[in-house]
């Protein structure tokens, strides 16, 4: 027998790279898997599907696939330069146009919109897909041992609960003769 939640847990350390599996389940009529996890190992998702229904047919399972990198930053600051020129053009002709003075500073120039923008840097993780499935296959099969454990609980617990339903069904044949008989006697005096 088993229980149809549970919990497994998977980390593994490549590299600059921690790389963690988390599942859970929940009671469910099917098979239901929803997987989060960054979109640079999307290619990989329905690997770790099909490795997660090699061992769990049944049940609502969140699965949490996070990344996390030792290195300080995975992130470019890039510069939009033809903008930047224009802003410099447009501004050195209403100097002049206006006869104005003073110098652009460079916090002038991080007030500009768009000129400035920050992106991620993606690294290719799927050349670690062998270990990333190695961590689904761990979690799955905790959580699997947690379902199988804690069905064996369910499963004394009802045992425990039936003997003592059995007991009082007992108790109630050896009364239920004494009862007929006292009612019978107390609708004679009626």
């Amino acid at each position: 027998m088993k229980s149809m939640t549970g919990y497994g847990r998977s980390e593994k350390r490549i590299e600059k790279h921690t790389f963690t599996v988390e599942m859970k389940s929940v009671n469910h009529r099917y098979c239901d898997i929803a997987i989060r996890l960054p979109r640079s190992l999307l290619m990989i998702e329905d690997q770790f599907k099909k490795k997660i229904q090699e061992k769990i047919h049944r049940g609502k399972l969140d699965v949490y696939v996070t990344l996390h990198s030792s290195e300080a930053t995975n992130k470019k600051v890039t510069i939009d330069w033809s903008l930047a020129q224009e802003y410099m053009t447009s501004l050195e002709h209403v100097k002049e146009q206006f006869h104005l003075q003073g110098n652009l500073q460079l916090s002038d120039l991080l007030r500009i919109e768009g000129l400035f923008s920050m992106e991620e840097i993606e690294e290719d993780v799927g050349r670690y897909r062998d270990t990333l499935i190695q961590c689904v296959e761990e979690a799955t099969e905790q959580l699997v041992q947690m379902r199988m454990s804690e069905g064996a609980a369910l499963c004394q617990d009802i045992k425990t609960r039936i003997r003592g339903i059995q007991r009082v069904i007992k108790e109630l044949e050896q009364v239920a003769g004494k009862v007929k008989v006292h009612y019978a006697e107390r609708s004679k005096n009626v």
